[in-house]
Order: structure tokens, then sequence, then C-alpha cells
């Protein structure tokens, strides 16, 4: 009874390290419209509205653009998020997009249309309430936190803006020695939120190729997604998770990939 007790015990551990270590493949495509920017901000998916939600990072006259769930363009080239836009997240306590802007701009509320179109925003935290001015948040929906990285740290924040608390990420990668501190220059500056339990953080390194996951709680690695050959080197901005789905943004091409 005792070795079968351990087999099982040994094959559930063998079964989630593997389907937590996989390689991604591309299951869907948003191209941004206009010509106007050339950094991704981030993708968001709403839920009711069953559409998901896509940013230019740069300028608050970029395209802030909506999809159907097969990647159809849905709203007008004419479309803007109104002001600078980094990270994107939905509440689902409020039942609305939330977004942090560039520099001290602060967090908004998007309002949509009766059609899920967005029609302007709402400031809801005032000021530079994130470690930088370019830092891009990511939430915690289930606790209401939103996360930034810092360094080679993770900075969390409460919906009112307040800095609560600070985890270590022990990356592989070796700082570089010239610098006092920061990110590896392997990394991109972005986290993402993923919410799988011991895999919480995700890091994308582009020198392998892979998204990197993180216990938040110890700090320590746990997974890697690897990517498709082929992927665009970003260090900043151009990387976001929603819906179950890694999207990378594709600057030639001008074009948000999602990879499952």
């Amino acid at each position: 009874m005792k070795k079968l007790l351990l087999f099982v015990m040994l094959f559930s551990v063998a079964v989630t390290t593997n389907a937590q270590n996989r390689s991604l493949k591309q299951v869907i495509e948003f191209s941004m419209p206009g010509d106007l920017g050339s950094n991704g901000a981030s993708v968001v998916y709403h839920p009711s509205q069953k559409k998901y939600y896509a940013s230019m990072a740069g300028n608050a006259d970029f395209p802030f653009s909506v999809f159907d769930i097969k990647g159809t363009l849905l709203s007008g080239e004419e479309i803007t998020a109104g002001f600078d836009v980094r990270g994107m997240w939905y509440n689902s306590k409020t039942k609305t997009i939330q977004s942090n802007g560039y520099n001290d701009f602060g967090w908004t509320n998007f309002k949509l249309d009766a059609k899920g179109i967005p029609t302007g925003n709402e400031v809801f935290v005032e000021g530079l309430k994130q470690p930088t001015e370019q830092s891009v948040g990511v939430c915690n929906d289930k606790q209401q936190k939103v996360y930034f990285l810092k360094d080679i740290s993770i900075a969390e924040y409460d919906l009112k803006g307040n800095e609560i608390k600070t985890y270590p990420l022990y990356t592989k990668v070796e700082a570089d020695p010239e610098m006092e501190e920061g990110l590896p220059s392997d990394y991109n500056n972005t986290a993402i939120y993923t919410g799988i339990v011991k895999g919480e953080i995700g890091l994308l390194n582009n020198t392998d190729k892979t998204i990197e996951l993180y216990n938040i709680a110890t700090g320590k690695p746990t997974f890697k997604w690897k990517l498709p050959d082929g992927i665009p080197d970003n260090s900043l901005f151009n990387f976001a998770y929603s819906n179950g789905i890694v999207w990378l943004f594709d600057k030639d091409l001008r074009t948000w990939f999602g990879y499952k």
C-alpha cells in the first residue's frame, strides 16, 4: 500500500511538472491598425464582453483596439486610450479594464459603450504609484493586488496605490557585474502574472527564448515555457499574459501574437 501511495505521489508530481514545462504554439494574432507607435503595451481579455483589448505604448494618441476571440478587429482606427498606456488588467470586482500609465499619470478605469468599445477613462489612483515611470502593471485579481517588476523583485501594491511589500526573484542569470543592481540584460522589463500555483510570476528571457515562471512566495524558478523559433528580442514592453495566453508584439509586423 505504501509503495502504491509513493508511486501515485511521484506520478502526480511528474504530471504537474510536465504540464508546466512545455513548448508554446501560436494560437491567435491581432494586427494593430494604422502606423502610429512601435511598441505594444499590453493585451487584456474582458470575460463579460468576450473581447480582447490591445494597446500601444508611447503616446496618448496611439491605437487602443478591440478584437473578438478569433482576432477580428471590432473597433475603428481612430480609437485611442487617451493616455500613454503601460499595464492593463481586468478587475472582476468592478467588472472593468484597468490600467496604469506612463510616469505619474496614475491608474484608470476604461469606460465602454454598449458594444464594448472604449469611450474614455477615469483615473482612480493619482500620481506615480509604481516603481518607475516605465513600469508595467499586472493584477492578481483574486487577491486584488497589482504587481510591478522592480529591478529583480516584484513590488506588490493594493488597488489604492499603496506599496505593500517586495518579493525578490532568484534568477539563474547573473546580473551585469558593472551594474550595482537591476534586472539582468537577458530579460524583458515586464513581468506577467499567471495565477498558476508556484508559478505565479513570469519573466521573458530573450537569450533562451523562454518564459521563466517563479514561485512568488519563495522567489525561486519553477517551470519554463519554450517559445517558438524566430521570436524577436524585446527588452522593453511588448509582452503580456491574459486568458491563459502569452502575448508577444512583433514591432515589424505591428501584430500581437498569442501563444499557448
